[in-house]
């Protein structure tokens, strides 16, 4: 999966002007998207010249079978406050609508540069809404396997 991040600025006369540009790659497993530590991204500026290139893909061996978590229990995590929430704002949040749920794996580096741990998640989308009912998209991870 791959995904494009441009960086543009608008001028007086309505011309979009690109600035620059991110390109980022991630991995998957069985069909199953990984975020977190493993991914590639590259950065051109305007003149599409390479600013920068980030890797930390990461090979994956071995699996053990996870048995998960009820979803409504990973919803109480959140109600509970439990686990953080991704968001622009800064304002006071009153009501989350969670309208999609995917499942992912998160990559977090184990006891070695070399070392890849894979855990799987619960990534929920949405908008979140403060008291002045202004909404804006969010997300979050809970950890989806039992502990």
């Amino acid at each position: 999966k791959w995904q494009k991040h441009e960086l543009a600025r608008e001028e007086s006369n309505n011309k979009r002007i690109v600035e620059g540009v991110t390109i980022s790659f991630s991995s998957s497993l069985n069909g199953t998207e990984i975020c977190g530590n493993s991914h590639i991204s590259v950065t051109l500026n305007g003149n599409g010249e390479v600013l920068n290139v980030d890797s930390n893909m990461r090979s994956f061996s071995g699996s053990e079978k996870a048995d998960l978590i009820p979803v409504k229990d990973a919803i109480n995590e959140i109600k509970e406050g439990n686990v953080p929430l991704y968001f622009e704002g800064t304002r006071r949040i009153s009501k989350l609508n969670i309208e999609r749920l995917t499942v992912k794996y998160y990559s977090q580096f184990g006891s070695s540069d070399t070392d890849c741990i894979l855990q799987p998640i619960y990534v929920f989308e949405g908008t979140a809404a403060d008291n002045d009912n202004t909404e804006e998209p969010f997300y979050c991870y809970v950890q989806a396997n039992k502990q």
